[in-house]
């Protein structure tokens, strides 16, 4: 996500699930600068993420062995590098996780388009 390896304005869409939480906030920036130069102008970007503050790193989950390390973003944040990068915010919210099926941190979307190449 950092040095795609596709032309300039080659996609009309980016999907980004639970993947920018891997990012520091330099890289953050960087990623969204990438995904904003491989878009086709009124391209769209939606992203989902985990919201908070911090770094997280745990070795279980759900009863499994892993080694995880996540970032944990405000969503301001994360809409502030999108609007840095060029992007126009659709729509940003947050909402609490649900009990006892997933990861118990809040969740983040946020839909956004490119306007300007």
């Amino acid at each position: 996500m950092l040095a795609l390896g596709i032309g300039d304005a080659t996609l009309s869409g980016i999907v980004a699930f639970y993947s920018l939480i891997h990012f520091d906030g330099a890289q953050l920036a960087n990623a969204v600068a990438e995904m904003h130069r491989v878009l086709r102008e009124n391209g769209r970007m939606l992203a989902a993420f985990h919201t908070g503050g911090g770094i997280l790193h745990t070795t279980e989950l759900w009863n499994y062995a892993v080694d995880l390390t996540a970032v944990l973003f405000p969503i301001q944040e994360v809409v502030d590098s999108f609007a840095e990068a060029g992007f126009v915010i659709e729509k940003a919210v947050e909402r609490d996780p649900y009990p006892e099926v997933e990861y118990q941190s809040r969740r983040a979307y946020i839909l956004a388009r490119k306007l300007r190449k």
